[in-house]
């Protein structure tokens, strides 16, 4: 294999690699993040995703995926989170492989297209109140309710592969984290705001936490 073939195979590889690690690893860390910011804000939300861990699987084991249908409002809390936070608001470009028109709009072939996530998460005309941190919008009847316009992931053939993957992930670190600890802030008069920086993701701001072990019932 000749030099030119060789770092076209290595720049193809660096882009793989970095494909994985955003796709697999460093969008669930940064939802975890916003998961701890939102525990020390709403510690009454903390409470009740924790009664519900302690009703529905206890607190002597850990959680595995198989317990998710019983527990509807820890998962209402993890969308809400996702659906607040969009820490990726234009999700991956893509390319339209061929001439189409949307809406009476013509869109080129090989144009590079974005999905404005944003302006469906965030939208009040489908959520109402839509800012507001509320977990209840996912549940109906008690029964958890993720309703189509909830695009986290993306849209269509070419939504995020590691969905499944990473709705387990959220799920068991979530779970096993507020099971067995209390999230409060390292200074109850100072809370950190709710704002992020933009990088490969939209993280939020540094911000410092207590992990304070809970007492068994």
């Amino acid at each position: 294999m000749d030099l030119p073939h060789i770092i076209s195979a290595v720049n193809q590889l660096d882009r793989v690699v970095f494909d994985l690690l955003i796709g697999g690893s460093e969008t669930s860390a940064t939802t975890l993040l916003w998961f701890y910011l939102y525990m020390i804000h709403f510690p009454d939300i903390q409470e009740k995703f924790y009664e519900e861990i302690a009703k529905g699987i206890g607190t002597n084991r850990y959680p595995t995926g198989q317990d998710r249908a019983a527990l509807p409002y820890v998962n209402a809390v993890i969308l809400e989170i996702q659906r607040l936070s969009s820490i990726s608001p234009f999700a991956v470009t893509h390319r339209c492989n061929k001439e189409t028109t949307v809406a009476g709009y013509t869109i080129p072939k090989d144009v590079q297209i974005l999905l404005h996530l944003d302006s469906v998460m965030l939208d009040d005309k489908i959520w109402g109140n839509a800012k507001i941190f509320r977990p209840e919008r996912f549940l109906k009847e008690g029964k958890l309710h993720c309703p189509e316009f909830f695009v986290a992931f993306g849209l269509g053939k070419r939504s995020c592969p590691g969905e499944s993957l990473a709705k387990v992930e959220l799920f068991l670190f979530t779970v096993s984290v507020i099971q067995r600890f209390k999230i409060i802030p390292a200074d109850p008069n100072d809370l950190p705001p709710r704002d992020y920086e933009r990088g490969a993701t939209c993280c939020p701001l540094p911000f410092r936490i207590r992990f304070e072990a809970r007492t068994a019932a």
